[in-house]
């Protein structure tokens, strides 16, 4: 008979190089760690036991098993800073050419191939589309981190699937974004500190340490409320612990996890990649234990009666109007 037409091909090929990867990374680091490490990869999750999930919701972790918003960032800023520090170290290169433009292009062709490799799911897509929009805006001069950037690809997500507006996914995420970009640029606005003398090295690490402790802690706040309204309308529950979840859990994603999953992929066709998924495997495992402390604890899941569209509809406009 005739052949197969070519994207039915492609995608027949990815498909079958995803499950030969999950299997690569589940089998080299086992166990639930494996499994964990292997959805985020690869976005398959067959290998996840339901305690496995359970403790992942009650501890308000579970959007990382979703390849969405979180994962595309962290891929897309792996390859932005990994094309950008290797082009920096060439001088004729960094001193005439627009490295940070060329890393911004690198950046977009690497989320758009891990966006197709993850099975391109909605929240997939959309995220692509929005990091394609910030990353646009580098090349244009522009700030990426902007509402107007964030309302644009809303509208060409709209466009290109209007239902997706009624659905969790679609809310939860412009939600968070929408409330990050808020904060992001209140923090901006914020009068900065007048410079006083140098403070000593060890002064200088822990305010750095502070620093970062403070914006992981509001960052996860603002995302957590912002989020909460949809998730109580769409699931009839509230995981109140999910902000101490998240505090646990996400450095160890952000700075473990995703660059791992990024190098253990760039590796893998070469066949040196097991000592990254071992990494990667230290991670999950560590994410995976503190879900577990905290979906034990008290109260970490609240169901709640269902309640109508129009609480919705207010609490979006509050949200809007902050």
């Amino acid at each position: 008979g005739p052949s197969p037409p070519w994207d039915l091909r492609l995608f027949a090929w990815i498909d079958r190089k995803r499950n030969e990867l999950t299997e690569r990374i589940a089998s080299t680091i086992g166990g639930q760690a494996g499994a964990l490490a292997a959805a985020l990869v690869t976005g398959k999750r067959d290998l996840l036991s339901e305690s496995t999930n359970n403790a992942l919701r009650a501890a308000g972790v579970y959007h990382i098993v979703s390849v969405s918003g979180l994962h595309m960032v962290l891929a897309a800023g792996a390859f932005f800073w990994a094309a950008r520090a290797i082009l920096a170290l060439f001088a004729g290169l960094a001193l005439n050419w627009p490295i940070k433009k060329i890393a911004a292009l690198l950046a977009m062709a690497g989320a758009t191939a891990y966006c197709l490799f993850t099975g391109s799911e909605v929240a997939t897509e959309r995220s692509l589309i929005m990091i394609l929009v910030m990353l646009g805006a580098i090349l244009a001069d522009r700030p990426a981190l902007s509402m107007r950037n964030l309302a644009l690809a809303a509208m060409l997500t709209l466009l290109r699937e209007p239902e997706t507006l009624m659905g969790p996914s679609f809310q939860m995420s412009f939600g968070a974004v929408a409330g990050l970009i808020a904060y992001a640029e209140w923090e901006r606005d914020r009068e900065p500190a007048a410079p006083g003398e140098r403070p000593t090295l060890p002064f200088r690490i822990l305010d750095w340490l502070r620093r970062h402790f403070l914006i992981l802690f509001a960052t996860t706040l603002v995302a957590t409320l912002a989020t909460a309204p949809y998730a109580a309308f769409h699931f009839q529950r509230l995981n109140p612990l999910g902000l101490l979840g998240n505090m646990a859990a996400l450095p160890f994603v952000s700075l473990i996890v995703m660059p791992s999953a990024v190098f253990g992929v760039l590796l893998w066709p070469f066949g040196l990649e097991a000592w990254v998924w071992q990494l990667m495997g230290w991670g999950t495992e560590a994410v995976i234990q503190l879900s577990q402390r905290v979906a034990n604890i008290g109260g970490a899941v609240t169901a709640l009666r269902a309640f109508g569209p129009g609480a919705v509809l207010l609490a979006t406009l509050g949200l809007l109007w902050f």
